[in-house]
């Protein structure tokens, strides 16, 4: 009898298994088509409503795990395809783009594997000039939220300890003072996404992240061609 019992529970562990990889692969089959969704509207018409929709359509789809993502030794590159404003870009990345003559390009983000993360900047300086690129990098931490919609939100505290300059040059924090500390909540992510927002007033979780037109939204679309990019950008 007890060897019947034994094989059923572990029968119906085998069923459950089956049906949580049956939900997850139709889970990363809506993922995969939403996003596919939000950069044929981003390509076609660029219309913001049309492209707050197609966010939030991504939004509506139950995320994978931020922590799996960012610790996981396999490196996951992203592009940032979408911004709701110059602050937000601000928020993460250096503002150079901002000085006189410079127009910022594109921003990727690496998970370079064990909470490591690297932001990289490709900014255009006007005139008969290559593109110059700035690296940031630095260590994250994901915590949880007490979210009063009862959402999955996650906190992501990057820690940008070291900058690579569109020279090359390696600039390391080196005091505490130095060091630049990022806070982001993110509302969706897994190997296809990361779509996050800058933190409300005292670091609050915003009630909607899509307000203000999405203002304070940054949406990052998995990157699979980054060295090629990056060399069509006629990068340094």
């Amino acid at each position: 009898a007890k060897t019947k019992k034994g094989k059923g529970k572990k029968g119906s562990r085998r069923v459950k298994q089956s049906e949580r990889k049956v939900l997850e692969e139709q889970r990363k089959v809506n993922v995969d088509a939403a996003v596919k969704k939000l950069l044929k509207t981003l390509k076609e018409n660029n219309n913001l409503d049309a492209t707050l929709a197609a966010i939030r359509s991504i939004l509506s789809i139950e995320s994978s795990n931020l922590r799996q993502v960012v610790a996981s030794a396999k490196k996951l590159d992203y592009r940032l395809a979408w911004v709701g404003g110059d602050d937000a870009v601000c928020h993460v990345g250096t503002g150079l783009h901002k000085v006189p003559l410079a127009r910022l390009q594109e921003v990727f983000l690496s998970s370079l594997g064990r909470s490591r993360i690297e932001l990289l900047e490709v900014i255009r300086i006007l005139g008969p000039f290559p593109n110059v690129k700035n690296i940031l990098q630095g260590n994250s931490k994901v915590g949880s939220l007490n979210d009063p919609f009862n959402r999955d939100v996650n906190s992501w505290q990057i820690t940008m300890d070291s900058m690579v300059d569109g020279t090359g040059k390696e600039i390391l924090a080196g005091s505490d003072d130095n060091i630049r500390r990022v806070l982001l909540h993110v509302y969706f992510a897994d190997e296809n996404a990361i779509i996050a927002c800058v933190p409300g007033e005292d670091d609050e979780v915003r009630d909607d992240p899509l307000d203000e037109s999405g203002a304070n939204l940054l949406v990052f679309v998995r990157e699979d061609s980054l060295d090629e990019k990056l060399e069509a950008l006629r990068v340094l």
